[in-house]
């Protein structure tokens, strides 16, 4: 084995690289932004240095990449065993023009090109890439594999061997058209083997590939499944071992004739189970159209025993149904009567319906160069996602959200608690001054550091100043009364809005004041605040409920019952409009919740029968409690009208 390679020039990049060769081609590929624009056209030129046979090939291609496809090119009929010297140029821009005298302009034209050497594999080294065991049963394997890129016909083998030891089983042999696969747009090879006397894991699988009568060397076959972004192209196996396999009294010959003036692209051989031996066919579903195993286990009574191409299919061809071949990707399955003479019809259809079928292969991943490429859009990427799945999310994401909303509620009312208290303390603060206080003289209080701390010193009267003639406040009160106060009373009880006992007392300490202030304002008692326009934060938060029309809500709950009972074709798929439903349903909960209303009949019975738990608490679960009952009464009437109408469009069918 040998190989040519050359070196890179002063301060010249790496721009073309080997992708991947054969004996009779060779991919090679640039870096991403090396031509001018990503459709910018180039010429690529290959010269033949060597070669074992002594031969000389000269190539030249100009060609160009389509937008959002790689850019790589590959050499196709080179001669095996050769070393090739290839050239890519491109123009840098539009040519311009030089003049040489009045009469004559020269073309000027700005190019770039790169160049690398790489030879081709030697005769004998064709290689099965990518053979893969994609689906297998407990009888049966299907397998695919890349198709060899070759002028010529070329045939494959597949050979299984027994893992302890024992003779290796060689396949028929297998041309091109006999390994098309049952899906739209595959560019893989599928085989299927089946009826296996063990397991396919006591096995070991092999492919090869005879190209120009020569065969190439074995390649492994290795097990790996269709992931999530993969399209599924491979043959279904049976689940079951295939009884009454080549047995003519499980097979019935049919006459196949086509219609000349029909462009069909293919042919599709159904069997219906549901008929007689009249080919009265009935409806068919073509969504639901597939293989005899994928019927079997829907419960369809029809399935696609072969496929054909035009120029496979002529007319009056006579076919064997239940031969136990493959056709086109699908099985031909044995009848499972004897005595059976199923009804058959040949359906043509187009490349659109074809893709109605099986939709085109669209995938995600990152390609050798890192980068991430995508054919799917959201919502297709997000289909393959299980719609539990995407509930489970939502309902997490709403959870968070209530309790968020909840968290929010009790900080807030905590915090306008604890204002309110604030409030209540200035104003006895205040009014501790105005009792405290006559003609601008301070009396003695000892007890009170507030307004006595803020009044000058030569007023307050201390303990280093004795008085000449002290007095009591009886003698004082009796001398001089003081002014009348406002008869409103200092303290308000919120439930019974009866006078309060009165808290402030001129023997009383503070902390025995501050002490009787906290305990009232816990046991429900409110102070009367004085108003004050400047403090546009101490007035009260009015909280307005959310304007929901009942009626409306009703409404609009049974419109979408039937709208969604409408859109769906059956009733068995029904969790998908009640998903939505209480996906809306919720929202609307949180909305609710987080709107409290002034007046709720949960909240007034609960505030009744608990003390200790903060309202505030009470009266978020009781908007809870509301809130959920408000729910069960807008799904009962959807889930009637859903019902009742998918029912009448059942009988109306």
């Amino acid at each position: 084995m040998w190989a040519a390679f050359s070196t890179l020039g002063v301060d010249e990049p790496v721009v073309l690289t080997l992708q991947s060769r054969t004996p009779n081609s060779l991919t090679v590929k640039w870096t991403q932004g090396w031509l001018p624009s990503p459709d910018s056209p180039f010429t690529i030129k290959g010269s033949t240095i060597h070669s074992v046979d002594g031969s000389s090939k000269e190539i030249s291609i100009s060609s160009f990449i389509a937008v959002g496809k790689r850019p790589q090119y590959t050499l196709r009929n080179l001669n095996p065993g050769a070393t090739m010297n290839v050239t890519i140029f491109t123009r840098l821009h539009s040519p311009s023009f030089h003049r040489l005298n009045n009469l004559l302009t020269k073309p000027v034209v700005a190019k770039k090109s790169a160049w690398a050497v790489f030879s081709t594999l030697p005769q004998g080294e064709y290689v099965v890439t990518e053979p893969r065991i994609a689906a297998e049963t407990d009888n049966a394997v299907s397998i695919v594999w890349r198709p060899v890129d070759h002028q010529n016909p070329v045939v494959y083998q597949i050979r299984y061997t027994p893992n302890d030891g024992g003779a290796s089983t060689e396949g028929d042999l297998l041309s091109e058209a006999q390994l098309i696969c049952p899906k739209f747009g595959c560019d893989w090879n599928c085989a299927l083997i089946y009826n296996l006397a063990r397991r396919p894991r006591d096995y070991s699988f092999d492919v090869r590939a005879k190209v120009d009568g020569l065969w190439n060397k074995w390649v492994p076959i290795a097990r790996r499944s269709w992931n999530l972004l993969e399209r599924v192209c491979s043959i279904n196996p049976p689940q079951a071992v295939v009884e009454n396999e080549g047995r003519v009294e499980y097979m019935r010959e049919v006459k196949l004739v086509t219609n000349p003036n029909v462009d069909a692209w293919k042919y599709l051989l159904v069997v219906d189970r549901r008929g007689g031996s009249d080919r009265h066919i009935s409806a068919i579903d073509m969504t639901r159209l597939s293989d005899k195993a994928t019927s079997d286990h829907e419960q369809t009574p029809y399935y696609i025993t072969a496929a054909f191409t035009t120029p496979e299919i002529a007319d009056n061809k006579i076919f064997r149904i239940g031969d136990g071949k493959v056709y086109g990707g699908y099985l031909n399955y044995p009848l499972e009567n004897r005595y059976e003479n199923p009804s058959w019809t040949l359906i043509p259809i187009s490349q659109t319906e074809n893709e109605i079928m099986e939709p085109r292969l669209k995938s995600c991943g990152i390609n050798e160069e890192g980068v991430v490429e995508c054919d799917m859009s959201v919502s297709q990427i997000i289909s393959f996602v299980p719609w539990w799945s995407i509930l489970g999310v939502v309902l997490a994401f709403l959870l968070i959200l209530l309790l968020l909303s909840l968290l929010n509620t009790m900080l807030s009312a905590e915090e306008r608690r604890q204002r309110r208290k604030q409030r209540i303390l200035e104003n006895a603060d205040k009014r501790l001054e105005k009792l405290l206080t006559y003609n601008g003289e301070v009396r003695t209080a000892p007890c009170f550091e507030g307004p006595v701390a803020a009044m000058p010193a030569n007023i307050v009267q201390t303990k280093s100043e004795p008085d000449v003639a002290p007095r009591n406040d009886d003698a004082v009160r009796e001398e001089q009364p003081l002014p009348q106060e406002n008869p409103t009373p200092l303290m308000t009880d919120e439930v019974s809005n009866e006078p309060a006992e009165e808290l402030i007392e001129n023997e009383a300490s503070e902390d025995e004041v501050r002490q009787r202030l906290t305990e009232a304002l816990d046991d429900g008692v409110e102070m009367v605040e004085e108003e004050d326009s400047s403090d546009t934060a101490t007035q009260k938060i009015v909280t307005e409920p959310l304007p929901v029309d009942k009626l409306l809500s009703f409404l609009l709950a049974v419109l979408l019952g039937v709208s969604f009972a409408v859109l769906t074709s059956t009733v068995y798929p029904t969790f998908m409009p009640f998903m939505w439903f209480v996906i809306i349903e919720a929202v609307i909960v949180v909305l609710r919740i987080s709107k409290p209303q002034p007046s709720n009949p949960f909240a007034d019975e609960m505030f009744k029968e608990m003390h200790t738990i903060d309202p505030s608490v009470i009266s978020t679960i009781a908007r809870g409690i509301q809130a959920v009952n408000d729910a069960i009464n807008d799904f009962a009437p959807f889930t009637v009208s859903f019902v009742l109408t998918a029912m009448a469009a059942e009988l109306l069918a």
